[in-house]
């Protein structure tokens, strides 16, 4: 996807947000244009939509979809779900500005109606006291897919992988899915069956192509000509080459070619962009799309590989713009996600600049950016970075952007593409099979546990944001419960009893019983104390003062119906501790075994955990085979889901000493 950008007819208005067309802007812009007799296109937005509010969201809730309520459900278990972007425009309103103004459409979720407006009767449009402002409709010209690499399809072999692990054969496409964990997902039996997601880009022109013969296709129109059609048509305005890659890489299943990551769920195609010529669509197609796909099926996900943020004329957003709050598209996208809607959208390929080059709709607060990485996992040239303008970190989350596998525009050939056109779209089938997953989890859940378990969750920032997807991470993240909680400080005093305080999350699933505190005080029996709640979700409990001088260790404890978990995590090999009357030192306050193996069982990974910041690992299997051999530091994790079940036994050699400890591989 190349940077796209936006023709601004009206190219002196809106330097800040929601401002009005004034009068002498108007007289500049006529002048621009040649003259007061010129139309424009703007979005004329009002301050209410009339009548009895409690009576109109009744009505509305009765006319929701059923996957709309469904999913809305989840954010809101009792009480009337509709809400006000539902209600329709007051028609009243529209009447009395039709008289004076071609409607083109009318959007419910912004409560506007974009027009067709002569400049000089702007003025009598501004005087209705129902009108709140008038701004300008931002023209577009969408990119196609950047850096697109046709494959030689006699060589093949240069995109070959070892599939053999995996139960389907993803061919070319392995990497792009390995790389997040989305095969092994697909081995649990989870594909995005009974998930709706729309789909929002530049029309499909091969949907006859192999890789969609099983795409379960449940609506589809096109907003750029009016009409159902998403494929080219001759009179059509655009070719849809760009949606049709999308696509592939979310939908698609042709085994030992390619296969998307939620190739089950069910799709709504919305062709909302013309992509390939010059002709210029208008931002009201993208809203009209996501609100008719509302209104008819309620889609539980939307994904978007365009973004915007220059105009044709050189105008550019200013930093303070990209704030999620000027463009339709964001203020739509944040209307989608109130509702529960999981906004997914490209952060753009506009690569790396001062002091941002993030776009609309991926500046909006609510959107789950998604930014482009290369096969190692290194942020592409290309991917846009943040901050917006108000300062928030985007993008939110990073997946295969480079050299990604996709279909072809004829017949039943694959290329390689460049762009966050694609990463977006992965990424919307990572957040279809958590939520596949875990049916009764919201959108505000799915994308908590999608960004918490990251690589780089604990160091968020403007080039990664949480980090590369993690999907089967995100799964155990969204179903377990977590502890957080800030280390007791080393004290003089011990006439005092000691207050240890920790945050229990679970997000999921209820915490079944209050936490749980172990202590001791000097090596001695491990004393088990329930904590107390004390406000939210944080806890607290008290460790009695000693008699003496005293080394205090401590761990957490907390479980939900899905599991038990610890803080830290392989207590108590690992243990928070403190003194009490010994002098202060700065100590670590974490203080692990010479050597630690957990989990054990395990079935996928197994992490090894020293006191000494180097060693050496030997692993034998039950026979003596010699099965591997690793130079480490102090924290180390390998995959072990490709190795047989059975005993193995670690040889560590750290600190001047050598260690020897058994863990089982268990599938």
């Amino acid at each position: 996807m190349k940077k796209a950008t936006l023709l601004f007819i009206l190219f002196l208005i809106l330097p800040f947000s929601g401002r009005y067309l004034q009068a002498q802007q108007v007289a500049v812009l006529s002048n621009a244009i040649g003259g007061a007799k010129k139309k424009v296109n703007v979005w004329v937005y009002f301050t209410d939509k009339g009548g009895n509010l409690a009576e109109k969201l009744k009505k509305a809730e009765n006319n929701l979809p059923k996957n709309a309520i469904k999913r809305r459900r989840k954010l809101k278990p009792t009480g009337n779900i509709a809400v006000f972007n539902d209600l329709p425009v007051e028609s009243n309103y529209i009447q009395k500005i039709s008289k004076i103004a071609t409607i083109r459409y009318a959007s419910k979720w912004l409560n506007a109606v974009s027009a067709e407006v002569n400049l000089e009767d702007i003025e009598q449009l501004r005087s209705y006291s129902f009108v709140k402002r008038i701004t300008g409709v931002r023209k577009i010209k969408a990119a196609t897919a950047r850096g697109v690499k046709s494959i030689n399809l006699q060589n093949k072999s240069l995109f070959s992988a070892n599939t053999t692990l995996y139960n389907l054969n993803y061919g070319s496409s392995l990497k792009q899915l390995e790389q997040i964990g989305v095969p092994e997902i697909h081995d649990l039996g989870f594909t995005g069956n009974d998930v709706i997601i729309c789909v929002l880009d530049a029309g499909f022109n091969n949907l006859e192509h192999e890789v969609f013969a099983s795409l379960d296709t449940i609506a589809s129109y096109d907003f750029v000509n009016n009409d159902p059609n998403v494929d080219d048509q001759n009179i059509d305005m655009g070719t849809g080459n760009h949606g049709t890659m999308t696509l592939s890489t979310l939908g698609g299943f042709a085994q030992g070619e390619l296969i998307g990551t939620a190739y089950g769920a069910k799709f709504i195609l919305a062709k909302t962009e013309n992509t390939d010529s010059e002709t210029l669509a208008e931002e009201d197609a993208w809203v009209a799309a996501m609100e008719w796909a509302e209104s008819n099926y309620g889609p539980d996900i939307s994904s978007t590989s365009l973004g915007y943020v220059g105009f044709d004329n050189g105008y550019i957003y200013d930093t303070q713009e990209l704030n999620g709050e000027v463009s339709a598209i964001s203020i739509a996208s944040e209307a989608a996600a109130a509702i529960g809607i999981v906004v997914v959208q490209s952060a753009g390929n506009s690569g790396q600049g001062s002091p941002t080059t993030i776009g609309a709709p991926a500046d909006a607060d609510s959107t789950l950016t998604i930014g482009a990485v290369d096969s190692l996992g290194t942020i592409s040239t290309f991917s846009s970075i943040g901050p917006t303008g108000d300062g928030r970190i985007k993008p939110d989350l990073m997946a295969m952007g480079t050299a990604v596998y996709v279909a072809d525009v004829t017949g039943n050939t694959y290329r390689r593409a460049n762009g966050t056109s694609f990463s977006c779209p992965i990424a919307a089938g990572t957040v279809a099979l958590l939520s596949e997953m875990a049916p009764t989890a919201n959108n505000v859940q799915l994308i908590e546990a999608l960004k918490m378990s990251a690589s780089n969750a604990n160091t968020p920032d403007n080039y990664y944001g949480w980090g590369l997807i993690n999907l089967p991470a995100a799964y155990h993240w969204l179903i377990n419960p977590h502890i957080y909680h800030s280390p007791h400080e080393n004290v003089t005093e011990t006439a005092l009893p000691f207050i240890i305080e920790a945050e229990v999350k679970s997000s999921y699933a209820p915490i079944l019983s209050n936490p749980k505190l172990f202590y001791r005080v000097n090596l001695g029996a491990w004393q088990q104390v329930e904590m107390a709640s004390t406000f939210d979700q944080f806890y607290m409990a008290e460790i009695p003062a000693p008699n003496e001088n005293s080394e205090i260790e401590y761990y957490f404890q907390t479980e939900n119906e899905n599991s038990e978990v610890k803080l830290p995590s392989d207590a108590p090999n690992t243990v928070y501790y403190f003194t009490a009357g010994l002098p202060i030192s700065g100590i670590s306050h974490l203080k692990y075994n010479d050597i630690s193996i957990f989990p054990n069982p395990t079935s996928k990974f197994v992490t090894f955990k020293f006191r000494h910041p180097k060693a050496e690992i030997l692993i034998y299997s039950s026979t003596g085979q010699l099965v591997l051999e690793r130079h480490t530091s102090s924290i180390y994790t390998i995959s072990v889901k490709s190795w047989k079940s059975g005993v193995y036994y670690a040889k560590v050699k750290t600190g001047g000493e050598v260690f020897t400890q058994k863990f089982a591989v268990i599938h």
